[in-house]
């Protein structure tokens, strides 16, 4: 069983990771969208951080409250989505005091699903479903097989890199990349990277 602390704990090693990420984000943004993506994960971070540090107590409370806070300190496309995804999360886990194991395999499936539907993209559109889908399937297989969540988020952090590296030679078919698709080709999409970039922390 995940306590509100581990899961709060587990929220500021995310956000620390993210904010590290800013100057490769910029980059990798910068090659096919406005360059803003570094920008959206410190302010991502930074409401993680914040939220990893309320007094919330119900896991499902501080889900959808997280989400909300990413909503409000980062309102770009992203920033948007991905706080749809959390606060999905926040729906699913209503009423829990804490997660099971088998709670915490379900969260990439959970966060991708929300993604695809508010963002209607889909594997294959070089997005940040292209690491996270792949995330979501190793890390239920793996689980499924061995009822060992550790071992399930390694495969995972694995599926997610590998994934990512994959968006090299996609031709991005949603948001402003998809404008200039054919000059963007060859670069990694950058929120897959982001992605990737999470789930190493459980290699």
């Amino acid at each position: 069983m995940y306590t509100i602390d581990e899961i709060k704990n587990t929220l500021e090693k995310i956000a620390e990771q993210i904010k590290i990420q800013e100057t490769l984000l910029t980059e990798l943004d910068g090659m096919s969208g406005d360059g803003d993506l570094g920008i959206t994960a410190v302010k991502l971070s930074e409401a993680l951080k914040k939220m990893a540090q309320s007094d919330i107590t119900d896991p499902g409370m501080l889900f959808m409250k997280t989400g909300m806070e990413m909503n409000k300190q980062a309102p770009s496309t992203m920033g948007t989505l991905l706080a749809a995804g959390v606060m999905s999360l926040g729906k699913t886990f209503k009423g829990k005091t804490e997660l099971t194991d088998e709670d915490i395999a379900m969260l990439p499936r959970l966060l991708a699903e929300e993604i695809m539907r508010r963002g209607k993209a889909s594997l294959g559109d070089k997005t940040i479903l292209d690491a996270l889908l792949p995330m979501a399937d190793a890390v239920q297989e793996a689980f499924a097989e061995t009822g060992n969540i550790k071992e399930a988020y390694s495969k995972g952090a694995k599926a997610a890199e590998a994934g990512a590296e994959h968006t090299r030679g996609m031709t991005a078919k949603t948001g402003r990349a998809s404008w200039i698709a054919d000059r963007t080709k060859d670069n990694l999409d950058g929120g897959a990277v982001l992605c990737a970039k999470i789930a190493e922390l459980y290699k």
